[in-house]
């Protein structure tokens, strides 16, 4: 059995500039010879391709409908690749957060408060929030106990969850010292609830200091259920308890830098994710967790022994209200500090370091239109010029602190139109989709260093106790050209999920589901969550649909054909053996959606064609466009749009999406592509062949007291290096 496997997906490096000029212009001008037309194209399906969760709007009655724009998105990021593109979509204050380690580094002070050297963490209820549901005003609380879930959930009022944020009296001893060194109440006689938080869909927006106590719930995921078996053999009930604290008489401002800093660290939450990707429920409509305080219900043992619900927590949404309760860290003594940080746990998340934009990536890289000192100072590269500009294309990418909102209130002179537009694509027979239990599909975690930037340097041999070297801000960015760079634009393999999955079952001797699938322990564990009923539309269904272009001059109209069906281009670099395709539609990383692509009619004219009937060059007719990128990359071509530096471009990204868009170009390893398993092939299709989180948390390169872990990176994109990574197989797997 092959003890590697290839990850789904890949990157292709960023150009060093990208060369931007006055766009052309939607309107004739003397002396510039521009066409217009339309391109009718075929795409073949070569694998399945994944329907909208709202299929019926695209099928009815057997007739597949795919939208233009769906189209346009695929034939763009290719544009963008092979002609050095802008960095169309991208976040450039992006900075991702991490679980803290769980280290003990931090000591205890007599008191037995967690000391740092640069301040003591406290539980605090928020008092104000500002706009974008981040806190300006806490209310400190003193020195904080610990109670046990199971028993304050039998104390609790009858009918009532206990909820963090909820202001409690309670009756118990005092709380004594413990032997891991913090004060816990050893027993709870009577709780009564002063003020229940997230009772009511009215949120205040600025609350009062009160008096009374607070708790802080969290999810109980990691914790061990059971101890380890001691003398005998037996095993105990696992704890859990929750931080309280009483209020204090002491208020402190939030600085700008602790909010920024939260911000980064919730973004790659679970809560987060699972929130964005399912538009869970929040207080009042589906997207309520962003205006409003949102809960999950905490599980574990209750006062009587059995397992059940203990609490309800606030969801890791990137937003704090008034009412909710937070760790808070001072820069000085309660009463004169102010806030520098922020957790929702003890140990919790923390920001990386070193945004997208600061990462040595080019202002030249930045989204089009450039920030220039004059608003008809606009420069556009090839791609912003043919496809528009990312302002007038709403929703697409701009910098991370402008809002959807904002970009459509900019001044229109920042702003393109597009000189080409996408039709609809119809089936051409009855499709009859099939339908599926979907393997569960994340959000991208950009934050896995590993893959999502450049590790061209080794690692430094004496680095601190606990740097990961997968994180943004590690030593890995101490290296002497500075903060690595953003890896390139993600692209994603070709590899037949349903051929890999006949592979398997010949070799393992039994049936292999498709990694589309979802296996029974991922419909159980995820069930309404990430695991959904999907349809498939069967492979072999060709599509039909017309683009349609104007005024653009040869060398951009080639390029366009290019982008579209890039099979003259990269087989005069991988021969004509080689079967090129594309990707259509959602689940790329599982294999579907590739297509082939076939230009089966072509018309193009010159402006003056369409009121004379004599053209004024070579009619259309005696012109083969399809046949017209060798000249494109040659030497002593008209420069596209007089942008030389895209024409240099193709011969350093054409070899790599040779290999990339060939349906081939991983040879027999297209029987391993898979997400990191934690298990061997013998085992494809087990709950612990799909354990990914565990091959990043292996090979992280973190420094560990006598050694570090393995530190894996992606492999760089290369004509012909082996694209694999050996096989993480967890502990107990042989």
């Amino acid at each position: 059995m092959t003890d590697s496997f290839v990850n789904p997906y890949t990157f292709v490096p960023l150009p060093p500039t990208v060369s931007r000029r006055p766009p052309p212009g939607h309107l004739p001008m003397a002396g510039r010879t521009t066409y217009s037309g339309w391109i009718d194209v075929a795409y073949t399906l070569a694998t399945p391709m994944l329907l909208p969760a709202d299929h019926e709007q695209v099928l009815r009655d057997g007739q597949l409908t795919v939208p233009g724009s769906s189209v346009k998105g695929a034939v763009r990021s290719l544009h963008e690749a092979m002609f050095d593109g802008c960095f169309h979509i991208v976040d450039l204050d992006f900075i991702p957060g991490y679980r803290d380690a769980a280290v003990s580094d931090q000591a205890k002070s007599a008191s037995g408060r967690t000391d740092t050297s640069q301040g003591s963490w406290w539980l605090a209820r928020v008092l104000a929030s500002n706009d974008q549901g981040l806190p300006m005003t806490v209310q400190l609380c003193d020195e904080e106990f610990w109670i046990d879930s199971g028993q304050l959930a039998q104390r609790y009022p009858k009918g009532r969850l206990p909820t963090t944020g909820d202001v409690i009296a309670l009756d118990s001893p005092d709380p004594t010292w413990s032997t891991i060194g913090r004060y816990e109440a050893a027993s709870l006689r009577g709780v009564s609830v002063l003020e229940g938080h997230g009772d009511s869909d009215e949120r205040p927006r600025v609350l009062a200091p009160t008096k009374g106590l607070v708790f802080l719930a969290t999810d109980t995921g990691a914790r061990q259920r059971w101890t380890r078996p001691g003398r005998g053999g037996q095993r105990r009930k696992g704890r859990c308890l929750w931080a309280a604290a009483d209020l204090s008489e002491h208020t402190a401002e939030v600085t700008e830098a602790a909010r920024t800093d939260f911000s980064h660290a919730a973004a790659g939450s679970e809560d987060r994710r699972v929130l964005e990707s399912t538009k869970a429920a929040g207080p009042s409509r589906p997207d309520g967790w962003r205006s409003g305080p949102a809960f999950a219900t905490v599980t574990w043992w209750r006062a009587g022994g059995d397992e059940g619900p203990v609490a309800r927590r606030l969801r890791h949404t990137g937003f704090l209200w008034p009412g909710d309760v937070v760790w808070v860290r001072l820069d000085d003594e309660p009463g004169t500090g102010k806030v520098v940080e922020l957790r929702l746990s003890n140990l919790w998340r923390s920001p990386g370091a070193v945004a997208v934009g600061d990462r040595r990536l080019p202002s030249a890289l930045h989204p089009c239109p450039p920030e220039g000192p004059h608003d008809d100072d606009m420069t556009l590269c090839l791609t912003c010029a043919i496809f528009g500009s990312a302002d007038a294309e709403q929703g697409g990418a701009t910098r991370g602190d402008a809002t959807d909102d904002e970009r459509r209130g900019q001044d229109p002179r920042r702003s393109y139109g597009a000189h080409v537009r996408f039709g609809t694509f119809t089936s051409t027979t009855t499709v009859t989709p099939t339908q599926v239990t979907l393997s569960p599909l994340g959000m991208p975690k950009p934050g896995a260093g590993m893959f999502y930037l450049r590790n061209d340097s080794r690692p430094a041999r004496d680095r601190p106790r606990g740097d990961r070297l997968t994180t943004w801000g590690s030593s890995a960015d101490e290296g002497a050209g500075g903060p690595r760079q953003i890896a390139g634009r993600k692209f994603y393999w070709h590899a037949d999920p349903d051929a890999q999955a006949r592979h398997w079952s010949a070799a393992n001797g039994r049936t292999e589901r498709a990694r589309y699938v979802a296996s029974p322990e991922q419909v159980s564990k995820q069930a309404g969550s990430m695991v959904a009923k999907r349809y498939l539309v069967p492979t072999s269904t060709r599509l039909e649909g017309r683009i349609t272009f104007d005024q653009l001059d040869e060398p951009a109209l080639r390029s366009l054909i290019s982008a579209i069906d890039p099979r003259p281009a990269l087989t005069a670099l991988g021969g004509p053996s080689r079967q090129y395709a594309v990707h259509l539609g959602g689940g790329k990383p599982l294999g579907l959606g590739s297509a082939t692509v076939e230009l089966t009619d072509l018309h193009v004219e010159e402006l003056s064609d369409r009121y004379t009937s004599e053209s004024v060059t070579q009619s259309p007719d005696q012109v083969d466009w399809r046949d017209g990128v060798k000249p494109i990359i040659g030497q002593g071509v008209k420069p596209i749009i007089g942008q030389e530096d895209s024409l240099r471009g193709l011969s350093r990204t054409l070899p790599l999406l040779s290999r990339l868009l060939d349906r081939d170009g991983l040879g027999e390893d297209a029987m391993i592509v898979s997400y990191p398993p934690a298990a061997g092939w013998e085992d494809v299709g087990t709950q612990d062949f799909r354990l990914s989180y565990e091959f990043f948390g292996a090979n992280n390169g973190e420094q560990r007291a006598h050694d570090s872990r393995p530190w894996r990176p992606l492999p760089t994109l290369d004509p012909s290096r082996p694209q694999t990574l050996p096989i993480y197989r967890r502990r107990g797997q042989r």
